[in-house]
């Protein structure tokens, strides 16, 4: 293996998500000789300082790593911006890099992982983007990884000739793509992906990930993922700025806790039509389940109000 890639990791108000996700990335094998940068956001308001202290006080006394960096905002510039300019710094200095969000725990052989793909694709063009999270419903298959064209965000990895071609830029977007394009872009319209393209456009949301997909998208890149996940997302709870109902299932597998696992990686560099269906057959799953919640509570709710 090369020289490990730098981590980028980057928090803002949850003290207590930042100390888990910190201790469980030191726990991985090669912590020690890995340089870790840590971008802190400023305060959103007079709300949000206690929480930000706490956050730098947690910080301030991490260990464990090769290095460790840390960069703090005064103001609060928000994620997307905050997530952009470290990585792009970063990848630039370094090749190659690894990110992580504060709410992301992640495996012990997570690094190990992740320096395995970045070195293993760096020379072929085709591979864009490295995930060290899945789908939990990914692992009944055997392979152990697979190519696909969606980007997941929870623990990823890329490298600087690949990040130069990210632009948030909306209008160009909305303009660039064709309708034919906008529904393989919705996993051949099983998903409302482009509705996050739509929702920046308008002011409803302010994020970075969906313009990375779209990036990757444009250039018929495509990503890699293991099928049992190397991280478990624990910050679906209400605590995060675009915090809801999201997939954090924690993926159980023997080398989950395997520091010395070796993931083999496909021999043929194409998308998988299997985990494509696989995953449109899991969100159908989850829609179900979510409809299946809400029509329980509506039916609740109009007993009570029927009740005499």
């Amino acid at each position: 293996m090369s020289v490990c890639a730098p981590v980028a990791f980057f928090t803002y108000n949850r003290p207590i998500h930042t100390k888990k996700a910190l201790e469980a990335l030191r726990a991985n094998k090669l912590a020690e000789n890995t340089d870790l940068y840590i971008f802190s956001d400023g305060a959103k308001g007079e709300a949000d300082q206690g929480k930000v202290r706490e956050v730098r006080s947690v910080i301030g006394n991490v260990d464990g790593f090769r290095s460790v960096t840390i960069t703090t905002q005064e103001k609060n510039v928000g994620l997307a911006s905050s997530l952009i300019k470290g990585v792009t710094t970063t990848v630039e200095n370094f090749g190659k890099l690894i990110v992580l969000e504060d709410d992301l725990i992640t495996s012990p052989a997570f690094l190990s992982y992740m320096n395995r793909a970045l070195d293993y694709y760096e020379e072929t063009p085709e591979v864009w983007h490295i995930s060290g999270w899945s789908f939990p419903s990914a692992s009944s298959t055997k392979a152990e990884s697979f190519f696909w064209r969606h980007m997941t965000c929870w623990g990823w990895g890329t490298w600087a000739d690949r990040w130069r071609h990210y632009e948030k830029d909306v209008d160009k977007l909305l303009k660039s793509f064709s309708s034919q394009q906008i529904r393989r872009f919705n996993l051949d319209g099983n998903e409302k992906l482009w509705s996050q393209v739509t929702d920046n456009k308008f002011g409803k949301v302010d994020t970075w990930a969906i313009f990375w997909y779209a990036t990757i998208f444009q250039k018929c890149g495509l990503c890699l993922n293991p099928t049992s996940s190397f991280v478990w997302n624990i910050g679906a709870d209400g605590s995060g700025t675009n915090a809801g109902p999201a997939l954090h299932e924690k993926n159980t597998h023997e080398y989950e806790l395997n520091a010395n696992a070796q993931v083999v990686f496909p021999d043929v560099i194409k998308e998988s039509k299997w985990a494509l269906d696989c995953y449109i057959q899991y969100q159908k799953m989850i829609r179900g389940s979510r409809t299946s919640r809400t029509a329980k509570k509506v039916k609740r709710y109009i007993t009570r109000l029927i009740k005499p």
